[in-house]
């Protein structure tokens, strides 16, 4: 077992808030991600549920019991640092080995040679380094030591993973293959992984929880597609995606009995009701958007000046001006389209979302009229 839960935690450095009132429950067997922008707070946290940093306020508990106070030996879980912290003196195995030796200072069990064998050449097989036990660190190439690393916590069969953006030093490939299997082995294993990066493709593809955090505070709590889907702010909504999704200003109320969206050159009817007049933002994914052919409508249209054309192949982007933003379209390959083209694209209000402009919280609606209810004339609360 190994639930984590997170209540009221915060640290302070000399006045500056790093994590600020943080509550958080983290379910057994989870692969949770911390993930955020650069001084966010999310190794800050980490480092507190490993008890390398003391909280200024709140409570840490595994499986109901609370480890707050705890040093970081008696906490029953492995940490994997960014860097490899390997003993460059130890071969492999010595490496994998060690953990083994003090286990018993912590759990009170002591492995003899043959289980402690049995143990690390079951970890090795799993990271393929079976192969690289006699060797010394020197001798490793990047993506070697950092498997080495994160078998070493591994082989202490510990209730929780922490891991400190481990990938960060391979390169693109090696961190794709390490990717593939660090989700592999937690699939295998069912244990908790508390993982930290800033890498949202690492969150994208590992992750069963994400955590979206920034300024110390948590933004967003989902599955990896909920936080795509439904970004609860315009934070989250633009981190997460690459390109980011396009942000629209827009004024939001009614004429007539009908909610209307105004732009500086675009208008859309969304439901009949009232509301009171409020500033938006309206937010659709690159890939929802598109450029329309002759002939072709969106629900919400506007014309855009080409800046640039990125063809990748299988796909082309184009980044163009609208009348009061920058707008993304990704579609479909097409040699079509030049720098300084005025081109129309389209938006079908099923992939719009809302956000109030003065919070930049996101907005519930229905886009359906027959299935809406009355807005509420407060644009903070949800439709």
């Amino acid at each position: 077992m190994g639930a984590i839960s997170i209540t009221g935690l915060a640290r302070s450095f000399k006045g500056t808030v790093a994590v600020d009132a943080v509550d958080l429950e983290i379910a057994d067997g989870e692969f949770c991600v911390l993930l955020g922008p650069s001084g966010c707070g999310k190794t800050t946290l980490l480092r507190m549920l490993a008890g390398l940093l003391e909280p200024t306020a709140g409570a840490i508990a595994i499986d109901g019991v609370d480890i707050t106070d705890r040093p970081s030996k008696d906490r029953d879980i492995a940490m994997v640092f960014q860097s490899y912290a390997l003993y460059p003196h130890l071969s492999v195995y010595r490496n994998l080995e060690f953990p083994l030796t003090q286990a018993h200072k912590h759990t009170g069990v002591t492995l003899d040679k043959a289980q402690r064998r049995a143990r690390i050449e079951e970890v090795a097989a799993a990271l393929d380094i079976g192969h690289l036990l006699d060797r010394l660190p020197k001798a490793l190439s990047g993506g070697q030591r950092q498997r080495v690393a994160v078998g070493r916590a591994l082989v202490r069969e510990p209730k929780a993973f922490l891991m400190d953006e481990p990938l960060s030093n391979l390169d693109a490939a090696l961190r794709t293959q390490t990717r593939q299997e660090l989700s592999a082995l937690h699939q295998r294993l069912g244990a908790t992984f508390v993982y930290v990066t800033h890498d949202q493709v690492e969150a994208m593809t590992m992750a069963t929880k994400i955590v979206v955090l920034n300024k110390g505070r948590i933004e967003q709590v989902g599955t990896p597609l909920d936080v795509y889907d439904r970004p609860a702010s315009t934070f989250v909504a633009t981190f997460i995606g690459s390109p980011a999704m396009n942000l629209l200003p827009a004024r939001i109320t009614d004429i007539d009995g009908v909610v209307r969206l105004i732009g500086a050159d675009f208008a859309a009817d969304l439901w009949d009701g009232r509301v009171d007049e409020f500033e938006a933002l309206i937010g659709a994914r690159p890939e929802h958007m598109r450029v329309l052919g002759h002939g072709e409508r969106g629900d919400i249209e506007l014309a855009i000046q080409v800046a640039s054309v990125e063809q990748l192949g299988h796909e082309t982007i184009v980044y163009g001006k609208a009348a009061d933003a920058d707008v993304c379209v990704r579609g479909a390959r097409t040699g079509d389209i030049r720098v300084g083209d005025i081109v129309r694209v389209g938006l079908d209000l099923a992939h719009l979302h809302i956000f109030d402009a003065a919070t930049g919280r996101r907005l519930e609606w229905q886009p359906d009229p027959t299935d809406a209810v009355e807005a509420s004339a407060d644009p903070a609360l949800t439709y």
